[in-house]
């Protein structure tokens, strides 16, 4: 005799309560550069010029694989090491060899007092370091750790920058943040001033978030002394040092673009950094970052690795594995970390040559005028002199948002309505149609 399993009816919510489910949900935030690079993806004209999305282009204008990538690829193939999980905290080896790219030869000063753990990339490791903040961060004393969230420290961040450090603390619970003068937007110059100012007033014990190198958007980093009066002034103020180094040798060198970093470990300054390897390995889809936070005594660190570890299990449990043994293939190799490393120089040359190349179309054969302020100071700002003295992937044109996009309708080049450009989009091929194409617009809305 068989039996039926009679269920009863499952009780109906009413019709207002399953009319509501979501429906109050708004919708989330502009993305101006995922419109920008939808965009950009969708144009196959031979015409298109795609200054867009900050990754590093050869060329022809595509994605650069670095031979060095390409020689781990088959190391890590032969090597068939499947599919399982990494560690919570990441490929041991890999997190040690980043943090010698890091701290170069201070890596054995730090060691012992030094966490680091593998991230989903670097926006990975900045949203698991401003959460750890968060948490163990005090503002001015040891009961604002047991105060309601959101933490009340403030968070001071130079304008203008990369558009996720705003939301990403305040997403970190974050409530106090403020903005300062990074660059004086008349004369495209570095207004140091700015941010002395800021460093002076700020409440004590205040987070600032530093680009360790070629900064995004405006490709103007401090100078040495800046950086060492800057430091002068974190350690007065007890401020925390909130390093994000996602361009390292694309600037200088891999060891000149962390000198900021160094500088502030020699003199024990609160901080931590996140890495990453999207941009100068060319891992960008593969997100391999690395968080280094440096502590005061080994003890403090093996409580700080510990905290971040629990961190990264309830966020993500486990790294991406697939960049980070690539990654870890070439650090731990002599003679191809030595590769990389020239083809990481053989990419920075190639950036300063397409700068140089438009700056010599604007100015002698175009003669555009300039879009700065003829003088900053006691300085005269010579016409698009800027190209040539910022760092990195990224030019802060001066362009508006109406000639950005007249340039993307009109000329089909991509770039944000802010103006800036990621200058590894040009090449001998195309760069006098775009300074063509810049002329024309800052003649005829300038």
């Amino acid at each position: 005799m068989s039996s039926v399993c009679v269920t009863s009816p499952r009780p109906q919510a009413p019709d207002a309560f399953r009319a509501l489910t979501f429906q109050s949900v708004a919708k989330g935030p502009h993305d101006p550069m995922f419109d920008l690079k939808k965009a950009a993806d969708g144009n196959t004209s031979p015409f298109k010029v795609d200054l867009g999305a900050g990754v590093y282009r050869n060329e022809a204008g595509a994605y650069h694989e670095f031979p060095a990538v390409k020689e781990a690829k088959r190391r890590l193939d032969e090597l068939d090491l499947g599919h399982d999980y990494n560690p919570t905290t990441g490929i041991a080896s890999f997190t040690k060899a980043a943090a010698s790219v890091m701290f170069g030869g201070l890596t054995s000063t730090v060691s012992g007092k030094l966490v680091s753990v593998q991230t989903v990339a670097g926006t990975g490791a900045n949203r698991i370091g401003a959460v750890f903040l968060n948490k163990h961060w005090p503002t001015t004393n040891a009961a604002a750790l047991k105060a309601p969230q959101p933490n009340a420290t403030k968070v001071f961040i130079g304008v203008p920058t990369w558009g996720n450090y705003e939301p990403l603390f305040r997403h970190a619970d974050f409530a106090n943040i403020e903005t300062y003068r990074h660059l004086d937007q008349d004369s495209g110059e570095l207004d140091f001033d700015f941010v002395v100012a800021a460093l002076k007033t700020a409440t004590e014990r205040s987070i600032f978030v530093f680009q360790a190198c070629c900064h995004n958007p405006t490709g103007r980093d401090f100078t040495r002394n800046q950086w060492t009066q800057i430091a002068d002034l974190m350690s007065t103020g007890r401020h925390f040092a909130f390093f994000d180094a996602a361009y390292q040798g694309l600037g200088e060198s891999l060891d000149a673009d962390a000198w900021a970093v160094r500088c502030f470990a020699e003199r024990g300054i609160d901080m931590l950094v996140c890495q990453s390897f999207s941009k100068n390995m060319g891992l960008y889809s593969e997100r391999v970052g690395v968080l280094h936070v440096l502590c005061k005594t080994a003890q403090i660190a093996e409580n700080v690795f510990d905290q971040i570890r629990s961190l990264v299990r309830w966020e993500f449990s486990s790294a991406p594995a697939y960049g980070s043994r690539l990654a870890d293939i070439i650090l731990n190799d002599p003679v191809l970390c030595n590769q990389w490393t020239g083809e990481v120089k053989a990419a920075r040359e190639r950036i300063k040559h397409v700068r140089q190349s438009l700056y010599d179309c604007l100015t002698q054969k175009y003669k555009t005028p300039n879009l700065r302020k003829v003088t900053s100071g006691n300085k005269v700002v010579r016409p698009w002199m800027h190209l040539l003295e910022e760092k990195g992937l990224f030019s802060y044109t001066g362009l508006s948002a109406e000639m950005t996009k007249t340039l993307v309708r009109n000329w089909q080049i991509y770039l944000p309505e802010n103006g800036r450009i990621n200058v590894s989009g040009l090449n001998d091929g195309n760069v006098d149609r775009v300074a063509e194409a810049f002329d024309s617009v800052v003649r005829t809305q300038g």
